[in-house]
């Protein structure tokens, strides 16, 4: 499987993270890393300011940093940044915040250079486990703990996870004949400084809420039978009545499971109506699996896109605030809305 930059979705992301396939970038996204890179260093050269790359952060942004140092600059912001607690994040979500992050720095707007991205790509390939504490901080400047933790560990000097132990990183990685990585300019204020942490999370939730759907309107769909319900609720053309997707297609799929049971449909001759609990599950159910077509939509427009601070577009460097996590904290808030309401009426 190739990443672009452009087109990952959920489908791409689940076989990733149960290590079903390779990672790769594509020939295009080479070349606008590459591209991206040289015109990082031409800004670079003559002194420019540019914000992390050759200036401290936050209020030191007027301290000029020696060319020298820059790359000590960028170790130091890891180390400094690795400062998250709790319980270690799930493989599966460890593995899906590397690919969003690689995703994302293949499309050309970083200044990063190819190696790091394939670094990643190696990491993530050869099934490595960095430890990622679940606790970190909150998204308004970017995911700074949790993706400073999973560079700390490419550096060689996090963790990983082994046999569910955690070890020094750079012993799993020579045990695997893996080179730990060493930080250019840029890369690791570009690394950090972004959305990649809650995208890769919310996409794993995404996933397990369209499987919990699925087996929502199964467990319906055998108490619906046990309690010889009628189909009237849940004829096609009544349910189009209302212009809500959701509630159509859930209805339409019972309405065919339904017809399937000779117990259920000689309901419908002895029967005006069923309980409320039973009707409005098309309703209930349908705004659910709206909520999650729309919540994939954002976290998918979040996947392919640049989260990071300063963006470079060939000769020119802006500071931004794409980082700020609060289009995926809402759709993710609504997306936990859902599922409880949807918990609370199995």
């Amino acid at each position: 499987m190739q990443i672009d930059g452009e087109n990952l979705g959920l489908e791409m992301l689940e076989k990733v993270i149960k290590k079903e396939e390779k990672v790769t970038i594509s020939g295009e996204a080479k070349e606008r890393v590459i591209r991206s890179r040289n015109s990082l260093m031409k800004l670079i050269a003559p002194g420019a300011p540019i914000y992390g790359v050759n200036t401290g952060f936050g209020s030191l942004l007027n301290t000029k940093i020696d060319r020298d140092d820059s790359q000590k600059l960028q170790l130091n912001l890891i180390r400094s940044h690795s400062s998250g607690f709790g319980k270690p994040l799930s493989e599966e979500k460890v593995r899906a915040i590397m690919l969003v992050r690689a995703n994302s720095l293949s499309r050309g707007y970083s200044g990063v250079s190819l190696e790091l991205i394939e670094k990643i790509l190696e990491v993530l390939n050869r099934g490595l486990d960095p430890f990622v504490p679940e606790f970190g901080s909150v998204g308004a400047s970017g995911d700074l703990a949790p993706l400073a933790h999973l560079c700390l560990a490419i550096i060689g000097e996090g963790e990983m996870i082994e046999k569910n132990e955690r070890k020094p990183s750079l012993e799993v990685m020579k045990s695997k004949g893996v080179d730990p990585y060493i930080l250019k300019e840029k890369e690791a204020i570009s690394f950090i400084n972004g959305t990649s942490a809650i995208t890769g999370i919310g996409a794993v939730e995404v996933i397990r809420a369209k499987q919990d759907i699925a087996m929502a309107s199964a467990s319906f769909s055998m108490a619906f039978e046990s309690l010889r319900g009628t189909r009237k609720a849940f004829t096609p053309w009544a349910l189009s009545t209302r212009k809500q997707f959701g509630q159509s297609l859930i209805g339409a799929k019972l309405y065919s499971v339904f017809s399937e049971s000779p117990r259920v449909v000689e309901q419908d001759k002895l029967k005006i109506q069923d309980a409320y609990s039973l009707r409005c599950t098309p309703q209930v159910y349908g705004a659910v699996y709206d909520t999650i077509s729309y919540v994939e939509s954002v976290l998918v427009s979040e996947m392919n896109s640049t989260t990071d601070n300063p963006l470079i577009n060939d000769d020119e460097y802006i500071s931004c605030g794409n980082f700020h996590g609060e289009p995926v904290a809402f759709a993710c808030d609504f997306l936990a809305i859902a599922l409880t309401d949807l918990g609370n009426s199995i």
